[in-house]
C-alpha cells in the first residue's frame, strides 16, 4: 500500500486512545498500526483462501498444550476470509461452528481478549486483541454472538479469546 494512504489512514484512527487501552507507549503502537496496514493486499487474500482450501472435511481439531484439544464441526457452515474489506486489521480466516457440536478443552499461555490470523505484519500477542487476533499463527475463539456469521446465536455478547496452537 502507497505510504501516503497508510499516513493518511493511521491519522484518522484514534491511536492514542487504542495505545492507552492498550498499556502500550504511543510510538510503539503507532509504529506497529503503520507496520499492519502496509501489505499486499492481493497476496493476502491468496493466503486466506489457501488456507481454507487446507482445511478439508468438516471437523476441526485445536490443540493448544499438554491434553489440551478443541474439537468442533463445521458442517454446513461457511468459511469467510477478511483480507482488506472488513475489519482492521485485516488477515483473517472464520467460521461459525455448529453450536451442539464442540467438545475439549484449551490451553491459553498468553491471553488476551478480544479465526485465524494469517496476517505477517503482525506480530505477537501484545495485548490489543483487535490487532492480535489476525497475527499469523494465531487464532481466536469467541463466545457469544455468531449469527453474522453464518452461526444460530443472536446474542447481545460477542467476546473473542487470541492465543496460539495447532490447528487442524
Amino acid at each position: 500500500m502507497e505510504k501516503r494512504i497508510i499516513t493518511k489512514m493511521v491519522k484518522a484512527m484514534n491511536l492514542k486512545a487504542n495505545a492507552q487501552m492498550a498499556d502500550m507507549p504511543f510510538e510503539d503502537y503507532e509504529a506497529r498500526v503503520v507496520r499492519a496496514l502496509d501489505i499486499d493486499y492481493e497476496q493476502l487474500k491468496a493466503v486466506c483462501e489457501e488456507k481454507i482450501e487446507g482445511f478439508r472435511g468438516s471437523r476441526r481439531r485445536i490443540k493448544t498444550g499438554v491434553d489440551c484439544e478443541l474439537a468442533m464441526d463445521t458442517t454446513g457452515r461457511k468459511w469467510y476470509v477478511d483480507a482488506g474489506d472488513g475489519a482492521f486489521p485485516c488477515g483473517e480466516v472464520y467460521v461459525a461452528p455448529v453450536e451442539n457440536q464442540i467438545n475439549g478443552t484449551i490451553f491459553f499461555e498468553n491471553f488476551a481478549v478480544e479465526g485465524v490470523g494469517v496476517y505477517p505484519n503482525v506480530t505477537g500477542n501484545e495485548g490489543d486483541a483487535t490487532i492480535d487476533e489476525n497475527a499469523l499463527g494465531t487464532f481466536h475463539i469467541a463466545l457469544g454472538r455468531n449469527d453474522m456469521f453464518g452461526g444460530e446465536n443472536a446474542c447481545r455478547f460477542h467476546m473473542d479469546f487470541v492465543t496460539k496452537g495447532e490447528i487442524n
